[in-house]
């Protein structure tokens, strides 16, 4: 059997190839998304289960790849290419078969965890599926493809940074902030990917705004873009306004930054004060 990655985030690819124009509906994957928490030296194995909705018998075909960022950018490679690749790991136990139609079918799979795996692990699945019916026209083949994200527990540095914060002002709809955060640790941020909150205070220290800015899953070194909803200000009659944007991820340290925000358009913030970390707030509650 070929070794293979079980990854999860739902992406469909409609590839023409030559034959006929088929009216098949594309498969579909359950669960489009994978996480797992394991452990060094563990071996566990689940299922897919592959649904053909269509009229139309399907050929179904596996193979992996994974995904790698070049210039801040995900692109597919072939399995293996990245050293925190899971396609070493895992075993599917059949590699294609065919589905009839509204067939539902569960292909297994298996995946042994070596015993100096550290930090978190991630690949593709591709499920690659073509009508077996012949006839003139144009053939139509689909891809879905599955990402899996594998957290090695006990090992995991989850670590991340705010490195750009801005603000735009849109006429009829109000503010929105903007935050690029950096991955700094060794496993994908995602399920659930980081939240960060800001709160907004007039000169007499009122809060008059605050939200949340949230965005989707980080690779490892990767820079996300995190958006906060339109909002508007109640009492916009000053030009600038002490705002604190704030994110927090589970086991990482509280991290954030005090900022002024003036009420023209893009702004690059000047950092006025960095808010305590969770650390420095639990050692000087030690210390009173």
């Amino acid at each position: 059997m070929k070794k293979i990655i079980n990854m999860g985030w739902l992406i469909t690819l409609i590839l023409i190839v030559g034959g006929y124009l088929s009216s098949v509906e594309a498969i579909s994957i359950v669960p489009s998304i994978v996480k797992l928490s394991l452990t060094q030296g563990e071996s566990k194995s689940n299922v897919f289960e592959i649904n053909n909705g269509g009229n139309e018998e399907v050929y179904v075909e596996i193979f992996t790849k994974d995904w790698i960022l070049e210039n801040n950018s995900r692109k597919f490679a072939p399995a293996g290419t990245h050293s925190r690749s899971l396609s070493k790991w895992i075993t599917f136990e059949e590699e294609s078969f065919t589905l009839a139609p509204k067939q539902k079918r569960s292909l297994r799979y298996a995946i042994d965890v070596p015993q100096n795996a550290e930090g978190g692990y991630w690949g593709l699945v591709c499920f690659n599926s073509r009508p077996l019916k012949k006839g003139g026209g144009v053939r139509v083949a689909t891809q879905l493809v599955s990402f899996v994200g594998a957290e090695i527990t006990g090992t995991l540095k989850k670590k991340i940074e705010i490195i750009e914060i801005s603000a735009e002002n849109i006429k009829d709809r109000g503010f929105r902030f903007q935050a690029k955060l950096k991955n700094l640790g060794n496993s994908p941020l995602f399920q659930p990917s980081p939240v960060g909150k800001f709160k907004i205070k007039d000169k007499n220290d009122n809060v008059i705004a605050e939200g949340n800015l949230e965005g989707t899953m980080i690779l490892p070194n990767e820079i996300g873009d995190y958006t906060s909803e339109y909002f508007k200000l109640n009492t916009p009659d000053e030009n600038k306004y002490l705002t604190t944007i704030i994110f927090d991820y589970g086991d990482t340290k509280l991290i954030g930054k005090k900022v002024i925000l003036p009420t023209n358009t893009f702004y690059n913030w000047q950092v006025l004060e960095k808010p305590a970390t969770k650390e420095a707030t639990e050692t000087s509650d030690k210390k009173q």
